[in-house]
């Protein structure tokens, strides 16, 4: 009898300590972050540090203090999991970045050590996604958008801009040239957009494409006449 009460009391144990552990290592949350709504693109220049077309090129996840920079102190009372993308600069339209500085950018939540961290705000970039941002730059800390319902923006192979958070109120009607209206405000000097680039690589294959076609049509001539020159000799 003894035996057996030892068992049960050794098995229910286990399961206790089982459980501790899974409840210690699986952690499964939701938050909602509050943002302030701008009425206007002015407004969100105004309190944005950074306006930039980029190119994700990568992330990871990590813990982060907000309270004690990037330090990683053993206990994360105060430590949340943040997704911290790099990206590449490819144009500036406000702030002091320059095309092809690689920047970290930072949202909280993601996945990290068995916590889940679920935040219906974040912006799920992709690897090679070409965006715009509106930024701000926190001291010791990576970029973060300052709003992404309404300052982060993917760029379609045509060249269109559309809000990651599409269905969501708030659309101040972002466009190229609002972007290079800024830009030329900012006293910065414009590089090639998505749309320029990609019409200079149309036309770059539409003249590739005629040269090769002239080419063509002259060596056919040449052969035939030669063939004419032939059959009168």
């Amino acid at each position: 009898m003894k035996k057996i009460i030892l068992i049960l009391i050794i098995g229910t144990s286990l399961i206790l300590a089982a459980t501790f552990v899974l409840a210690e290592e699986e952690h499964d949350m939701t938050i909602h972050i509050e943002y302030w709504y701008f009425r206007s693109i002015e407004e969100i220049s105004e309190m944005t540090s950074d306006i930039v077309q980029l190119e994700i090129l990568d992330e990871r996840a990590e813990w982060i203090n907000i309270w004690e920079g990037r330090e990683h102190p053993s206990e994360r009372d105060l430590n949340d999991v943040y997704t911290i993308h790099r990206a590449r600069v490819l144009n500036v339209f406000q702030g002091d970045l320059v095309v092809n500085d690689v920047i970290e950018i930072m949202q909280e939540g993601g996945s990290l050590d068995g916590t889940t961290l679920r935040n219906p705000s974040m912006v799920n970039f992709s690897y090679g996604d070409n965006v715009v941002l509106f930024l701000h730059n926190p001291v010791d800390f990576p970029f973060t958008i300052i709003n992404p319902y309404q300052g982060a923006y993917h760029i379609g192979e045509d060249g269109s801009l559309s809000r990651y958070h599409d269905d969501s109120p708030g659309n101040l009607g972002l466009t190229w040239d609002i972007l290079e209206q800024i830009q030329h405000e900012n006293g910065i000097e414009a590089t090639p957009t998505t749309v320029e680039s990609n019409n200079i690589k149309k036309i770059g294959i539409i003249v590739t494409g005629t040269i090769l076609a002239t080419v063509l049509i002259i060596l056919i001539m040449c052969r035939r006449n030669r063939e004419k020159a032939k059959d009168k000799g």
